[in-house]
């Protein structure tokens, strides 16, 4: 399950102007399908869907979202499990009126099954997905909180499976078996632009073993060294304000800055075969 055949790399670029060209988004449809309802789907998932995306001459980038533990759940039959997927990140800003990110994006947010348990299926859903909706796979990002923040880090760990991922944002999320096994990260994770985000006062998700996985990585000499920011006054329900771009939010200055919204972040790359 997490070889790819097919070898990528990201690419960063300053000119994302293309996307530019994206209809306006004056409120999409977000669709909840639950696992019976899709395809080859073994659980549920939201999908949103701008506004323009029937008439776009442009593929619209899109992003993962992977929630946390407490949304997790069994929604193969039932819509109100598959409900608490909008309890917290982009799929709340969508449902609340909140998501304005710079340009449109496809936004898919999968329903973990249980603890850890991501994988089950999305893998040939997202492909579908590809075929139905204007999804650039040159522009696939990955985001995710705790429990989803850590599936980030086990996603690019196992190289990404064959989803091309091209830069990522966990956020604090654990990087699982970093000190057990930290070649894996060091000869894979270092292929990805990263930027993750942790609180200082997170009791649920201790942020230090994450410090040590950035740090370790990025003595790799990576092509893109990993980012990590710490927000010094949050605790572990620190992904408002990376969601919402809170900007001003104060950061450990000895860590990288808070200095773009994650979104304009993600769009400077792309993930391109070699």
């Amino acid at each position: 399950m997490f070889s790819c055949s097919v070898k990528y790399q990201s690419v960063y670029s300053e000119d994302w102007s293309e996307l530019e060209s994206l209809p306006e988004d004056t409120g999409g449809e977000h669709l909840a399908f639950l696992g019976k309802e899709y395809p080859r789907a073994k659980n549920g998932f939201y999908i949103y869907l701008p506004s323009g995306y029937k008439t776009s001459a442009v593929n619209y980038p899109a992003l993962i979202f992977l929630h946390g533990a407490d949304e997790s759940g069994n929604s193969n039959w039932d819509r109100e499990i598959l409900a608490r997927v909008c309890k917290n990140g982009p799929p709340r800003m969508i449902e609340e009126g909140e998501w304005d990110p710079p340009v449109p994006f496809i936004v898919i947010s999968p329903q973990s099954m249980s603890v850890y348990h991501w994988w089950h299926g999305f893998i040939e859903t997202f492909k579908a997905l590809t075929q139905e909706y204007p999804i650039d796979k040159t522009r696939t990002y990955m985001t995710g909180l705790s429990m989803g923040g850590s599936g980030i880090w086990e996603t690019l760990r196992n190289k990404g499976f064959s989803l091309q991922i091209a830069a990522a944002v966990p956020v604090c999320g654990a990087a699982m078996e970093y000190d057990k096994k930290p070649k894996d990260y060091n000869r894979n994770v270092r292929n990805y632009p990263v930027w993750a985000f942790h609180g200082k006062h997170d009791t649920v998700v201790d942020p230090d073993p994450t410090q040590r996985v950035v740090a370790g990585i990025n003595k790799t000499d990576p092509p893109f060294p990993i980012r990590f920011t710490l927000f010094t006054e949050l605790g572990h329900s620190c992904w408002e304000e990376v969601y919402t771009s809170k900007l001003k939010t104060p950061v450990d200055p000895d860590c990288d800055p808070f200095d773009s919204d994650i979104y304009s972040w993600l769009l400077h790359y792309r993930r391109i075969k070699k």
